[in-house]
Order: C-alpha cells, then structure tokens, then sequence
C-alpha cells in the first residue's frame, strides 16, 4: 500500500509546471485583452478630443471672421459718410460728430474713432468713455502722424 501512495505523490516542481502551464495562457489571453479594451478606450478618448478641438477652432474662425467683417462694414460705413461732408462749410465737423457719436453709443466695440487729415492732425475724435461716448474738441486733438495706423493709411491713398 505504501507502493500506490508513493506513485500519487507529486513533487512541488510538477504543481508549479502544472499551474503555470494552465495559468500563464490565461494571464496573457488576460493582460491582452486589458491592453486592447485600454487601447480602444484612449483612441474613443482621444477622437472625442480631437472633434471637440476641430469644432472649438472651426467656431474661433467663424468668430473671428465675423468680426472682421463687421469691423470692414463699420470702416466701409464710416468712409462712406465722409464722402459727403462739405469740407467748405464752417460746421463740417459737426454732423459727422454727432453722427459718430451715435454710432459708438449703439455699436459699443469701438474704444476711438478718429478722423485725421492728411496733416496728420486729428479733424474728430470720439472716446467711448466707459459707455458714454464723448466728443474731444480743440486743444484735446492731438497730431497721430508717428503713430502706425496713421503712416500705414497714407501709404494706401
């Protein structure tokens, strides 16, 4: 009897090739299938980022388009006007004055407008003033031919 006993005795070596023979296949069918579900997951995560950053710049450009040509009405707007000021007359200054003065407490995106003339001197100049725009008049002009929008204009007439 003690025969048969012996023959069913398995040395720890044979536990340990048995078990890592059946364990192993399975941890690595396991760790694969984790590293697919993972890699699966980052790419859902990183399409989702990347349609949001596509929509986020797409909507910046439209913005940014539809400010500029905002900006080109306004400036078309305000060239346009000028056109008929009788620069004879002792108020020419006035009427588009006061009709700037309406349009920046309407439109409210403009801190300044300015009217230079070609000596380079303010002719009208509206401040916003926090909402509450103003007509700066006589000594408060100021001559604008060093600054860049005024030298950048005149190279285009």
């Amino acid at each position: 009897m003690t025969n048969n006993i012996k023959s069913y005795k398995i040395s720890n070596q044979q536990i340990l090739n048995r078990f890592l023979q059946r364990f192993l296949p399975s941890a690595a069918i396991g760790i694969a299938l984790a590293l697919f579900l993972y890699n699966a997951d980052a790419n859902v995560s990183r399409d989702k980022i990347q349609f949001s950053e596509k929509v986020s710049v797409e909507q910046g450009v439209q913005n940014l388009e539809h400010m500029v040509h905002m900006i080109t009405n306004d400036v078309a707007y305000i060239a346009e006007q000028s056109k008929n000021i009788d620069f004879t007359a002792d108020n020419h200054d006035l009427y588009p004055a006061l009709d700037w003065l309406i349009f920046s407490r309407i439109k409210k995106s403009y801190d300044q407008i300015r009217w230079l003339d070609l000596n380079e001197n303010e002719r009208i100049r509206i401040n916003f003033n926090n909402g509450v725009p103003v007509h700066v008049t006589g000594d408060n002009l100021q001559n604008k031919g060093s600054r860049y929008y005024f030298t950048d204009s005149v190279v285009f007439s």
